[in-house]
C-alpha cells in the first residue's frame, strides 16, 4: 500500500497494478489459484479503501493519454528462454504468423474510422483469428504438437 500512496503522489493519476495471470495456471499448476483470487479481490473490498479492482479498460477509458512503455522480452520457461515456444518442431509457423499480423495491422488502421457493421464484424473475427492462432503455437510445450497435427485447410 505504501508504494501505492507513494505513486500517487507524484502522478497526476490513480495508479494502476496489473497483475496478470496465464489462466493454464489455474487447475493445472496452480490449484488454489482461484480461491487465492478470492480471497484476495474480498480482502480488498471489505478492509482497505487504498487499493480498488478496475479493468485494464474501465483505466483506459478513464485515463486515456499514458507513457508508452515497450516491456523488454523475458520467458519463464524451461531454461530460462524462449526453447518452449521457439524450437525446431514449431518454427515452421511463425513466419505464417508475422505476415497474418502484420496483414490485421493493415486492415484495422485501414477500417478504424469507417466501417461497416459487416467489416467490423470481420474484421473482429479475424482478430480473434489471428489470437487464437498466436495462442495454439506458445501457450505450452504440448501446443505445437497440436498445431503440427491440425488438418490442412481444403
Amino acid at each position: 500500500m505504501a508504494q501505492v500512496r507513494s505513486a500517487a503522489a507524484i502522478i497526476d493519476r490513480a495508479p494502476i497494478v496489473i497483475a496478470p495471470y496465464d489462466a493454464e495456471l489455474f487447475g493445472h499448476w496452480w490449484y488454489e489459484g482461484p480461491e487465492f483470487l478470492d480471497f484476495l479481490a474480498r480482502k480488498m473490498f471489505s478492509e482497505q479503501k487504498v487499493v480498488s479492482m478496475i479493468t485494464p479498460g474501465d483505466y483506459l477509458h478513464r485515463h486515456s493519454t499514458n507513457q508508452v512503455a515497450a516491456p523488454g522480452a523475458s520467458s519463464w520457461g524451461e531454461e530460462g528462454y524462449w526453447r518452449v515456444w521457439l524450437n525446431e518442431s514449431n518454427e515452421w509457423i511463425y513466419p505464417h504468423l508475422q505476415i497474418a499480423q502484420e496483414r490485421m495491422t493493415k486492415l484495422a488502421k485501414k477500417y478504424a474510422k469507417k466501417s461497416s457493421a459487416i467489416q467490423k464484424r470481420a474484421l473482429q473475427q479475424a482478430a480473434r483469428e489471428l489470437l487464437l492462432a498466436q495462442a495454439a503455437t506458445g501457450r505450452s510445450s504440448s501446443a505445437p504438437a497440436r498445431v503440427r497435427t491440425m488438418p490442412a485447410a481444403g
